[in-house]
């Protein structure tokens, strides 16, 4: 799927993931390490993946300096404003939809929405008792479920034809 995009578009796309990750990882406004290395792990696997576009992106972000550049890319942007955010949005957005069909969209936001559901899930909150700080069993932060439904909506995503889609690969 890659050839569909120009080097530059290509470039822009793979800022998404890790734009997703912190989006996600930071809402509830602490970066865990559990959260890393899940994100890690799955850029790391990215040959389980079903989706083509999502699998060659992972797999282009599993090059360390690729995921770097895509990293500190959306690292910059998160920290400029919340216009920097919906005009990287809205770009990618835009550039998605003119090159995939509604199907291949959605079937990709639904893997990519994936990956960040299952970096929300995969660290506990810390919380203070009577005998000191310890951490809950893993899962998802409201912030955290709340980030992933917004970049739901803001990409415009339909989960349930994104699962279907997956389901027919």
């Amino acid at each position: 799927m890659k050839e569909r995009f120009s080097t530059g578009e290509w470039e822009q796309l793979k800022r998404l993931p890790p734009l997703m990750f912190v989006f996600v990882a930071l809402a509830d406004g602490k970066l865990q390490p559990e959260e890393a290395e899940k994100f890690a792990n799955e850029i790391g696997d990215a040959s389980r993946y079903r989706d083509p576009l999502l699998r060659e992106l992972l797999f282009d972000l599993s090059q360390p300096r690729q995921f770097q550049t895509a990293f500190e890319g959306a690292t910059r942007i998160v920290g400029t404003s919340t216009e920097a955010i919906d005009r990287e949005i809205s770009g990618i957005r835009v550039l998605l939809k003119d090159k995939l069909s509604d199907e291949e969209y959605h079937r990709f936001f639904y893997s990519l929405i994936g990956i960040g559901k299952m970096v929300a899930d995969s660290a506990g909150e810390e919380k203070k008792g009577v005998f000191g700080t310890k951490k809950s069993a893993p899962g998802m932060s409201q912030e955290e479920a709340q980030s992933l439904t917004l970049l739901a909506v803001k990409f415009g995503v339909d989960l349930a034809a994104g699962q279907k889609a997956v389901e027919r690969l």
